[in-house]
């Protein structure tokens, strides 16, 4: 009986030794399930430990700390969301010239009469801004000499437009309908003249510096509209004033 006794009690340490081992064991689980990034398989598997062995499963780590870590280990960072960010488009910036464009289209709103045969209307070209008084608005049909109410009209573009850092092209423009006999013997003649008789209003009664004018006539070859309608041809006939940038000055002398 006394060698039984001594026998089992030399064979304890087997009892620590497996304990040991489940722990162990417990451990290896812990870091496999880990590893897979599972978080909710995790914590449910945390709880289960925590309740059979009355133990803190890795006591001090947060479960989303431990398994954020087991997806570094398992594989490259994702991007955000899963999907490769595409980059916004920049905003463009509305250039001088728009802006420009914009306050005078606010400044001559209201400057033509309503029920008149003509308008202003103001644009954006590559060689510069055009302010385009088309119509019946400053001239009669196959005449050059201003209507009084065109006159109005011209003074009240011409305090807009005196003030700014342009200088200016006066264009005239006609439709394809050749002038009746008389001085001019086509719209050649015709939208030369009426480009002069602008010219001329604004250095004389607009107070224009004439170093900042110049004048083009170009008949019907640059029409804005077919000319196949009424309303075409009253479109095409215009006076455009072509607000174009001062040249810069020359580098050297010839």
């Amino acid at each position: 009986m006394a060698g039984g006794h001594g026998g089992a009690s030399r064979d304890r340490w087997l009892v620590t030794y497996a304990d040991m081992l489940t722990l162990l064991l417990a451990l290896f689980i812990i870091m496999y399930s880990i590893s897979k990034a599972d978080i909710q398989r995790f914590r449910q598997f945390q709880e289960g430990l925590q309740r059979a062995f009355h133990i803190d499963v890795l006591q001090g780590q947060d479960a989303n700390t431990l398994a954020d870590a087991g997806a570094i280990i398992d594989q490259p960072q994702p991007t955000t969301s899963g999907v490769e960010a595409t980059p916004e488009p920049a905003l463009t910036a509305p250039s001088p010239d728009a802006e420009v464009a914009a306050q005078l289209r606010a400044r001559l709103a209201g400057l033509v009469p309503a029920g008149a045969r003509g308008n202003i209307a103001v644009d954006v070209r590559p060689d510069g801004l055009v302010v385009s008084l088309y119509g019946v608005l400053l001239f009669d049909a196959g005449r050059t000499d201003l209507r009084p109410d065109g006159r109005r009209i011209l003074d009240g573009v011409a305090r807009a437009i005196r003030p700014l850092p342009y200088d200016v092209r006066v264009e005239g423009h006609t439709d394809n309908v050749q002038p009746d006999p008389g001085p001019y013997p086509s719209n050649w003649e015709l939208s030369v003249s009426r480009a002069l008789v602008v010219t001329r209003y604004l250095i004389d009664v607009a107070g224009f510096d004439p170093s900042r004018l110049s004048a083009a006539g170009y008949a019907e070859y640059r029409p804005v509209a077919s000319n196949a309608t009424r309303e075409g041809r009253l479109r095409n006939r215009r006076v455009d004033l072509v607000l174009v940038h001062p040249h810069p000055p020359s580098g050297g002398s010839q």
